[in-house]
């Protein structure tokens, strides 16, 4: 079994916008302590209506957060995450190819949920990296077939093992979350979603299709694959 197991190392970005997600599920889902929240509002309300956003709005109330509160490192963190969140997915990339750049990264992987509008998420973010072969595209299934699509982005706890066969059928090669935590549907429970993101299924994926080609996100080693399929090994 092992000899047909590739280990890659995982470096992979979401790329959320208030476009494709209600900020809603997106930032409740984080647990925001109770001082981000009116900074979230703020910006909602700042931004409500714009179809193109003006970074300097969503940053002047960003910098307003960082006068009043005293804050640490998790708590800027989160500030980024909203002022990223209300950006427009352009301005997101072009910080994103900057931040590789500083870091000698030449590219890397763009990943797409099945949440939201996700066609059009996948269709604005193809749009935006067309002409960059340094980024790989991977969406939803349902949409591998758009124009810029390189693979398929699978969460098991979100979309459900029932989907792999579909998922395999693509025939395009496979990206998924494959450890505890991450986004689940909302009636599913953490026991549930341990268990549907824990790598087991790829062996039913192979039985699926033998070829089948799949980067376990947040797998870990070899060792971690093996131990989740079998819980007995120490």
């Amino acid at each position: 079994m092992t000899n047909n197991i590739n280990t890659f190392w995982d470096t992979h970005v979401h790329i959320f916008s208030h476009r494709w997600i209600n900020d809603d599920v997106y930032f409740g889902r984080h647990h925001l302590p109770a001082w981000a929240w009116p900074v979230l509002h703020a910006v909602r309300s700042a931004v409500k209506g714009c179809e193109h956003v003006i970074p300097d709005d969503v940053q002047g109330i960003i910098e307003c957060a960082l006068d009043v509160f005293k804050l640490d490192d998790d708590a800027r963190r989160i500030l980024e995450m909203i002022e990223l969140f209300y950006m427009s997915p352009a301005d997101q990339l072009s910080r994103l190819r900057a931040a590789w750049r500083a870091n000698g990264i030449a590219g890397g992987y763009i990943l797409i949920p099945a949440i939201g509008d996700y066609r059009r998420a996948t269709r604005d973010i193809c749009l935006l990296t067309n002409q960059d072969d340094n980024i790989l595209v991977f969406a939803p299934w349902q949409v591998c077939d758009e124009p810029g699509v390189y693979g398929v982005k699978f969460y098991p706890a979100l979309e459900g093992l029932r989907v792999l066969p579909e998922v395999v059928g693509c025939g395009r090669p496979i990206i998924a979350h494959c450890s505890p935590g991450g986004i689940r549907k909302g009636q599913r429970s953490e026991a549930v979603e341990r268990r549907d993101n824990a790598p087991g299924w790829v062996l039913d994926a192979l039985d699926i299709d033998p070829r089948a080609r799949i980067i376990l996100a947040h797998g870990g080693n070899e060792r971690a694959f093996l131990r989740a399929c079998n819980p007995k090994l120490d």
